[in-house]
């Protein structure tokens, strides 16, 4: 289950104390980004600048359940979605046969 826990920092506070022991320690946060995010021409710019290391999406799932859909669609990727979600829209292997009497 992930952790999430929101900081709340300031820029300036290196150069007040450089010597500070925690300001050598490499950085081991995962930062994301959340809010307003809304297709994936953004999110992409977003990793590809390194302004985040993950793009989190949440409230946007609950306007778009579809949001994964429509971000390859916005990237042009082909994604592979579970079998059982893909036999609704492609058919489920093979045609029907009818048994008639």
């Amino acid at each position: 289950m992930p952790l999430f826990l929101r900081v709340s920092a300031t820029e300036w506070l290196e150069e007040a104390l450089p010597d500070e022991p925690s300001w050598r320690v490499e950085d081991t946060l995962v930062v994301g980004p959340v809010g307003s995010i809304t297709n994936g021409v953004v999110t992409q710019g977003v990793l590809d600048r390194g302004q985040a290391d993950v793009v989190l999406v949440g409230r946007f799932f609950k306007k778009n359940p579809a949001a994964v859909w429509s971000f390859a669609s916005d990237l042009g990727v082909e994604i592979k979605v579970a079998n059982q979600i893909e036999w609704g829209f492609l058919n489920r292997g093979g045609t029907r046969q009818e048994n008639r009497l």
